[in-house]
């Protein structure tokens, strides 16, 4: 089990006029340039443009975002690494899919991801929840996997296909010696609809997808959290390692967010944003965003957070193999 430094939230809260008056002898006239390459609107890109915009604030620096979305972050990528001919910083905010599946699974890409870019920090992380739907007889994990080995027929659904929703669930699927079909949904709206409806009897899903099936029925089947420890965005579900499943408390099984720079940005400014970031996610008022959004604040080093991106390439990859998934 990898080891994560977790600095608390009274010291980085402490450090931050500190920061502040540290860049302020070394402010840059240049903009900060924020690639996000997620649709606007999205989780994803709401926690971008916040931290974005607060990392930019404790540089003293204006700020410009740009979203490029598509191809599983291809497209955002490959914009952000050839911007660094342009005056001021580039920056650009990955999720695990961008940082870890897309540079393992697909061929042909113009970009390697440890030579083009350097991992900045960590911001945020979001843990994954076991869900059954109401026409399923299982109401917790073991009657689940009891009720799967004696009913292979039965489907489950992700947001879309080579994902970490679909890795996580082959990778469950191999843990414990169920086999579920994949049907892939191409949006969250329409795999929730599908679990309600009996389309599917199961799915792996975000804390705040998990809390709008609670508000509208009492019927959803919450199983099981991945991660070491409960989380307190939903205390009351217990983790699978509680539940005699282990094997679920590899990180890379959390929704992640992070941030990312060009090769070419130096070690120097690379620690002076890593700071910035620490300070910004440190904010009560992003501390409470993250929370509405069913993110936690994930703070750490650049170093630390090039171990998880490696980390996490590694295990996804590992899982693609053992099914043949590759994406064109």
């Amino acid at each position: 089990m990898r080891r994560q430094l977790m600095i608390p939230f009274a010291l980085l809260l402490a450090m931050a006029p500190t920061f502040r008056a540290a860049v302020a002898q070394d402010r840059s006239d240049n903009p900060l340039h924020v690639v996000v390459p997620f649709a606007p609107g999205g989780t994803p890109d709401v926690i971008s443009r916040l931290v974005g915009a607060e990392i930019a604030r404790q540089l003293g620096q204006t700020f410009i975002v740009e979203n490029k979305p598509g191809a599983g972050g291809v497209i955002g990528t490959n914009y952000a690494i050839n911007q660094r001919a342009r005056g001021g910083d580039t920056l650009l905010f990955v999720d695990v899919t961008v940082s870890a599946i897309t540079p393992s699974l697909r061929a042909n890409l113009r970009y390697d991801f440890p030579r083009d870019l350097k991992p900045v920090s960590g911001i945020a992380k979001s843990p994954l929840f076991l869900l059954a739907g109401p026409s399923l007889p299982a109401g917790t994990l073991r009657e689940f996997i009891a009720y799967a080995k004696a009913h292979p027929d039965l489907n489950y659904g992700s947001p879309n296909v080579g994902g970490p929703h679909h890795l996580l669930f082959e990778y469950l699927k191999d843990r414990v010696g169920i086999g579920l079909t994949h049907v892939p949904y191409d949006t969250s709206a329409r795999l929730m609809n599908a679990l309600m409806n009996g389309e599917i009897s199961a799915t792996f899903m975000g804390a705040p997808g998990v809390n709008t099936l609670r508000a509208s029925s009492s019927e959803v089947k919450v199983l099981a959290a991945v991660g070491a420890k409960r989380t307190p965005l939903l205390p009351d579900v217990p983790t699978f390692e509680e539940l005699g499943v282990q094997g679920f408390t590899n990180s890379a099984l959390d929704i992640r967010i992070g941030l990312v720079a060009p090769i070419s940005m130096s070690d120097a400014r690379v620690a002076q944003i890593n700071a910035a970031a620490r300070a910004a996610i440190a904010q009560p008022e992003v501390v409470d965003r993250f929370k509405k959004l069913g993110f936690e604040a994930q703070p750490g080093t650049s170093e630390q957070f090039r171990a998880l991106v490696a980390s996490d390439a590694l295990f996804f990859k590992t899982i693609a193999d053992r099914i043949g998934l590759t994406i064109d």
